[in-house]
């Protein structure tokens, strides 16, 4: 009887210390990914480092980003993060020439729900094209989650791994907060390069362009405006 209750104590100690680690990797993870859609000028720039810190944080060593193809309704590798010990060139090359459809197949069953889906043995995961190069890889489990924009997928980030521990709800959780983030990030870099094509459009005009308030302030005149009443920017 003793015995018995020292093992469920020690089975006790164990699972507080995986949670605690899950926690440990979650937070970290979360750190990674806020300081780099901070520190990243560009939506290009951003996608391989968040690859690499979810990836890095999971213990997952293969990523990829799958964007949406609107006009053809397909998913498109975009970008791939290997671990560097990960030799997955004949990987990468079917990856980048596959499509995502929706479906039964991982990326398909994420499109279609827009929720994180875990694949815990590819090998048995017969709508997995891929499953047969990644079982040869050594992979064992899966996992992506949708990119998310006011509900709507616009990308799916993906990782395989040769050991991954079982999912857990909390890290489910987590993968759907990221997949708004980041999608609200793409939103954020999108309006921004719009603006930024408006006011170099603007400012190289030959025409006059201004804004004036409806009391008749004169708010803004472009330089060939400027130039036409023979007026400089203060005046």
């Amino acid at each position: 009887e003793r015995t018995g209750q020292l093992e469920a104590v020690n089975e006790e100690l164990r699972n507080e210390i995986i949670e605690r680690q899950r926690a440990e990797r979650r937070l970290a993870m979360q750190y990674a990914i806020t300081r780099v859609l901070a520190e990243s000028d560009s939506v290009a720039d951003a996608m391989p480092h968040l690859l690499q810190a979810i990836g890095e944080s999971m213990a997952w060593e293969w990523g990829a980003l799958w964007n949406l193809d609107r006009n053809a309704r397909v998913l498109r590798c975009e970008s791939i993060w290997h671990a560097p010990n990960m030799e997955a060139a004949e990987f990468d090359a079917l990856s980048r020439e596959t499509v995502g459809i929706p479906g039964p197949g991982l990326k398909g069953r994420v499109w279609q729900s827009a929720e994180p889906t875990w694949i815990a043995d590819v090998s048995q995961a017969p709508n997995l094209r891929r499953a047969p190069t990644a079982t040869r890889l050594g992979f064992r489990g899966a996992i992506a989650f949708p990119i998310l924009l006011r509900g709507e997928t616009i990308g799916i980030m993906e990782f395989f791994g040769r050991a991954v521990p079982q999912p857990d709800d909390e890290q489910l959780v987590t993968l759907s907060a990221i997949g708004n983030q980041i999608g609200q990030f793409v939103e954020r870099k999108r309006l921004e390069k719009e603006q930024r094509k408006l006011a170099a459009l603007v400012e190289n005009s030959t025409d006059f362009i201004g804004i004036a308030s409806p009391e008749g302030q004169v708010l803004f005149v472009n330089a060939a405006g400027q130039k036409l009443v023979g007026l400089d920017g203060g005046e």
